[in-house]
């Protein structure tokens, strides 16, 4: 659903929901299993995000547990499709519960498996998330250099209007070394995966 990643992507998580929680009703029909890991990564994401918010309901972690069992199992079949995308709801989920170095790991992890499968909606999210973590903990030339790998890949991405988001937020992690940074980025030709047109609606 492409106004879903679109909320998600600009952080619009209570107007994310709506649709993601209808979504769910119907994606207990047969479907192909990339829709249905779609919709579980991203309505993981989503509800992780508002309990972080401290908008969300408890009751969400049954739901997370439940997509989370589904990834696992989908990740052991097919790793390079699913692995990373179980990977980085664990990293939110150790973040939320203040396990540091487990989120490290578990983003570090995101961020290697969507680059090496060329999933790069994962591995830009993961990006940018993990240099929010690092962010909370006051921990800014990591931020940096997370934030501008994620700037790399949104404009690798075709996603213009996300990266100019990003640079007028974080005006000054940007500019810090952005040259270095871009090369950090393990740039390369971003999948097709999903179009730029999707990321930049408006």
């Amino acid at each position: 659903n492409a106004r879903v990643q679109f909320n998600v992507l600009y952080a619009r998580y209570e107007e994310a929901l709506q649709d993601a929680a209808e979504m769910d009703e119907h994606i207990k029909k047969p479907m192909g299993t990339m829709l249905v890991a779609d919709h579980c990564h991203t309505y993981s994401l989503i509800l992780i995000a508002l309990l972080r918010s401290g908008k969300g309901r408890w009751r969400y972690m049954a739901i997370i547990r439940r997509n989370q069992r589904k990834m696992r199992k989908w990740a052991r079949a097919c790793p390079e499709n699913f692995k990373h995308r179980y990977d980085l709801v664990a990293a939110e989920l150790a973040a939320l519960r203040g396990r540091f170095r487990e989120a490290l790991k578990l983003y570090r992890a995101a961020i290697d498996g969507a680059h090496e499968n060329s999933f790069v909606s994962v591995e830009t999210m993961a990006c940018e998330r993990l240099a929010h973590v690092y962010l909370s903990e006051n921990q800014r030339p990591e931020a940096g250099l997370y934030l501008r790998r994620a700037y790399q890949r949104y404009l690798d991405w075709g996603a213009t209007a996300k990266a100019d988001d990003l640079r007028e937020r974080y005006p000054d992690l940007l500019a810090a070394d952005h040259n270095n940074g871009a090369t950090a980025a393990h740039t390369h030709t971003a999948s097709s995966e999903s179009t730029p047109q999707t990321l930049d609606l408006s």
